[in-house]
């Protein structure tokens, strides 16, 4: 198995169990908070989540 196979397999699984985590937790409930914050710090908090669930995924 490729390298690259490995890591994109990694990257499909940990953005599967996010989006099991957000239907979980419920869009909704999520959105509420973030509704309360400035649109700006949420878009940046979830870039930055994103870039460290990819970089985990690449180190695990």
């Amino acid at each position: 198995m490729k390298p690259w196979i490995f890591t994109a397999g990694k990257i499909i699984i940990s953005s599967i169990l996010l989006a099991l985590a957000i239907s979980l937790i419920g869009i909704d409930k999520i959105l509420l908070v973030f509704s309360k914050i400035s649109p700006i710090h949420v878009l940046i908090a979830l870039v930055s989540i994103a870039i460290n669930i990819i970089l985990g995924a690449v180190n695990i």
